[in-house]
């Protein structure tokens, strides 16, 4: 398949001209000169030859945190990297790890030093290794660091070179109309050499705000950033995008200086290294998650599709594919160059805010109440109105399992998400309990626990091992089905994550995408959402072959529930 190639390599004259231009939009022209040479030093030390293919139909990430496979006589980087070499070897093609850097908080994501692996989770020597054996993302946290990073720690204790690196509270700073992803309070009070000081702490008191008015603040960043392409991260997940510049009066999301600033990393990564791809992740409406592409070739190549997850459980709970079908007919990226990151859930749970200008609040209330009705918890965040559901806290094959369903109805249930995710335009992120059909754990009540904490099960290798090797078991199961559909994934071109896109209507209890082309290859994978059997006539399957299953279609066809076929058209 043709597709248009990545963007050339920039010069380190056409990068410094166009971080000039934008370090003085956000800095001012008296400050851009000498805030552009310090960044152009960095683009030269780090600057070497594109290193990695573009991505392709074979490209698939497992989303897991360092330790989430342990075993008794290796770190926990190093049997992951076991996981991805045997396990899920024909399935995947790198390792989203999630932060595995030293961390007092927020599963990972307080950062307490940027530049250090964990020991308790290994070395860069393992870093290194899941580089080399596939594509490997690594976390940028841009927003804010933990309250125990020596950045912070060096504030406190009065040290003049970090005096403008946080945000301190101030009377003459508008916070009324602040866009909040928590119930928690915005300012938190730390003590200081000088007293009490009140700092911006917009996930909570475990994580201080960056304050990025200090151009010193980004050149430190993209730093980091730099470290890790150096490390071999292929591709970066920019964090928390959206909460880094802050406007006394505004909503203090997406403001304009925070896309300046997400254009001028991107620059830099152009000139360092344009094979390496930012997936930008911001838990925001749909619409405005999509302004992340920038004009499609000057932001994020790829963006979190976070409607994804609440419209696929919607459309599974309610049998109605109605507000699933429409909306992904407008999934249209700006450029080749651009797309999706395609996911049912996380490390953080179900978002929901994703599809909240997609889906009624009726029924993002009664996916709310039927979440809770199977175990789950419930995170908020703050509204001028009230508190409103963030995330469920729950894992997908529970959110989805009708309790009154036989195991093999659940089992099929829950693998029409994983073959929607699997299909759609872009690519795939499966987290690791996803791949099992894991279960939620049970709340352990503990001084410390955290809701998420039932969605972050570790596993045991010789233990999942054992499940695995026993054929009649939900995780053997699951697994078996997840292996064959992105094995098969690989194998269709049609699949490329550029690939023509169109959503045939043949009514509102199936999901039918085409992909691919009428004139190339072309794909049609067809989901039956309803617990009731669902006929079709589709005249060019005639005497074709459902690639998940081997049987022969017909022109007119009955689809089991929850059923699903992939043909060649």
């Amino acid at each position: 398949m043709t597709t248009e190639s990545a963007r050339a390599q920039l010069t380190i004259d056409e990068a410094t001209n166009d971080i000039r231009e934008r370090v003085a939009t956000v800095y001012g022209h008296n400050e851009a000169s000498a805030i552009t040479e310090r960044i152009a030093a960095l683009i030269q030390a780090n600057r070497r030859t594109p290193r990695y293919q573009p991505l392709d139909q074979g490209d698939a990430l497992l989303i897991a945190y360092a330790d989430h496979f342990r075993s008794a006589d290796k770190s926990p980087l190093h049997t992951l990297a076991d996981v991805r070499e045997t396990l899920l070897k024909d399935q995947i093609s790198g390792v989203h790890v999630l932060p595995f850097f030293p961390s007092s908080g927020d599963g990972g994501f307080a950062v307490s030093d940027y530049d250090q692996v964990d020991p308790n989770n290994g070395a860069w020597s393992d870093i290194e290794r899941l580089a080399n054996d596939g594509r490997l993302m690594i976390d940028v946290v841009l927003n804010h660091c933990s309250k125990s990073h020596q950045w912070f720690q060096s504030y406190l204790a009065g040290d003049t070179k970090y005096a403008e690196y946080f945000i301190q509270e101030s009377e003459d700073f508008d916070t009324t109309n602040v866009v909040r992803p928590r119930a928690t309070p915005l300012f938190t009070s730390f003590e200081s050499v000088d007293g009490p000081k009140s700092i911006w702490t917009t996930f909570g008191a475990e994580q201080v705000d960056l304050n990025f008015r200090s151009p010193d603040v980004l050149v430190d960043v993209i730093a980091i950033m730099l470290n890790y392409v150096k490390q071999g991260a292929s591709l970066l997940r920019f964090d928390a995008t959206h909460f880094m510049w802050k406007n006394s009066g505004s909503t203090c999301v997406h403001e304009p200086q925070t896309h300046e600033i997400v254009k001028i990393l991107r620059t830099i990564l152009d000139a360092v290294d344009p094979s390496v791809i930012v997936i930008n992740e911001t838990n925001v409406p749909h619409l405005e998650n999509m302004t992340y592409f920038g004009d499609g070739f000057d932001e994020a190549q790829y963006v979190y599709n976070f409607a994804l997850p609440a419209l696929v459980a919607h459309t599974l709970q309610s049998q109605d594919a109605t507000e699933f079908n429409a909306w992904a007919a407008t999934l249209t990226p700006p450029s080749a160059q651009t797309g999706f990151f395609n996911y049912t859930s996380c490390h953080d749970g179900v978002a929901m805010r994703g599809a909240s200008e997609i889906l009624s609040p009726e029924q993002l209330g009664k996916l709310v109440a039927n979440a809770i009705a199977r175990g789950a918890q419930v995170l908020n965040r703050s509204t001028p109105t009230g508190e409103v559901p963030y995330e469920l806290c729950i894992t997908y094959f529970d959110l989805l399992a009708d309790p009154t369903e036989s195991l093999q109805q659940q089992i099929d249930r829950y693998m029409i998400s994983q073959s929607i995710v699997a299909v759609l335009q872009g690519m795939p992120g499966i987290y690791v309990g996803n791949w099992f059909g894991a279960q939620s754990l049970q709340p352990t009540g503990l001084p410390g626990a955290h809701p998420r904490d039932v969605i972050r099960e570790r596993f045991d290798i010789d233990a999942l091992q054992k499940d695995l090797d026993d054929a009649s078991s939900r995780y053997a199961q699951v697994f078996e089905r997840m292996r064959a559909i992105f094995a098969l994934r690989r194998t269709i071109p049609a699949l490329h994550p550029t690939s023509p896109q169109t959503v045939l209507d043949l009514g509102p209890t199936l999901i039918a995408i085409q992909r691919g082309t009428q004139t190339g290859q072309r794909l049609i994978a067809i989901h039956n959402v309803a617990s009731s059997p669902q006929t079709l006539k589709i005249p060019d399957l005639a005497g074709r072959t459902d690639l998940l299953t081997g049987r022969s279609l017909t022109e007119q066809m009955t689809l089991q529930p929850f059923d699903a076929i992939w043909a060649m058209g």
